[in-house]
């Protein structure tokens, strides 16, 4: 009789204990749940937790879990659904930035996993991916060096060959984004784009403006005529001078009388930063 009372005490705790781990799990996995729900971006894990959370719930022993688990394909499940709460992510931040190409990507890949879990292991995409990514790439070197060409070409003279070679370059950077799929117009006020630029709004779009004007028009024009009048105001002045030749010289003479040459050299310390030293390298009597 003691002897089955104690048999029937220990089947007894081994059940509390049993229940007790089950409602730790229940718990753990409602926990979960609510984590990935309250994340914004969790939603197929904090539903899957869920209905695991529902699944443990109504079983009684270990065994039972883990066939119901097996049966109702949980073991698969978690991964699935982390798998595409990472390509909703990965999508949700290409169209927050404007890439289409790359949400696209992103959407079939979700879409292949959601339809059969072992997709998830199918490679290939990440490649794609990396491809319009470095495209991207492209279109803002591009824009960086078209901007830097043309403050070139506002810096020069029209009838100065750097302001030809600045304008040439602005053409050239514009055939590389056409390489790449778009065109000056299409990217250069694109938010993505436009965050590259370090311009306040008014310069950028006095930017903007000059380089279309630019890719309208000939890298050449304008030249021919810069230096035509340069040519006239040099012979005026040549003018001028030539009547004064004299008085410029007598100038120049009295110049030189009260100056003197030298040349210093600067010498660097050797091991600590600190001052120069200064030695005379040549001073003119």
């Amino acid at each position: 009789m003691l002897f089955s009372v104690a048999v029937e005490s220990a089947s007894t705790q081994n059940e509390c204990i049993m229940s007790d781990r089950i409602q730790r799990s229940v718990y753990y996995y409602e926990l979960l749940a609510k984590k990935h729900a309250a994340s914004g971006l969790g939603e197929h894990q904090g539903r899957v937790y869920g209905e695991l959370a529902a699944l443990v719930g109504e079983c009684s022993t270990l065994e039972e879990i883990q066939q119901k688990m097996r049966d109702r394909g949980y073991l698969e499940k978690p991964a699935q659904a982390l798998y595409l709460d990472k390509m909703a992510a990965h999508k949700k931040a290409a169209e927050t930035n404007d890439f289409p190409e790359i949400a696209r990507i992103y959407q079939q890949k979700f879409d292949e996993v959601q339809a059969d879990p072992a997709a998830a292991f199918v490679t290939g995409w990440e490649q794609e991916v990396g491809l319009e990514l470095n495209r991207i790439g492209n279109i803002v070197d591009a824009l960086n060096e078209i901007c830097s060409a043309f403050l070139r070409y506002q810096g020069t003279h029209p009838a100065d060959d750097e302001h030809r070679k600045a304008a040439a370059r602005i053409q050239e950077y514009a055939g590389v984004i056409e390489k790449n799929g778009a065109t000056f117009d299409a990217v250069a006020e694109q938010p993505y784009f436009r965050r590259h630029s370090p311009l306040d709004d008014a310069r950028h779009a006095q930017t903007l403006t000059g380089v279309r004007e630019i890719l309208s028009g000939d890298p050449k024009a304008g030249a021919a005529e810069a230096q035509a009048k340069i040519n006239e105001r040099t012979q005026a002045a040549l003018k001028i001078i030539e009547a004064k030749t004299s008085e410029l010289k007598g100038l120049g003479k009295a110049f030189q009388e009260r100056s003197g040459r030298s040349v210093w050299l600067s010498i660097a310390p050797e091991h600590t930063a600190g001052p120069y030293a200064r030695e005379a390298f040549y001073e003119e009597d």
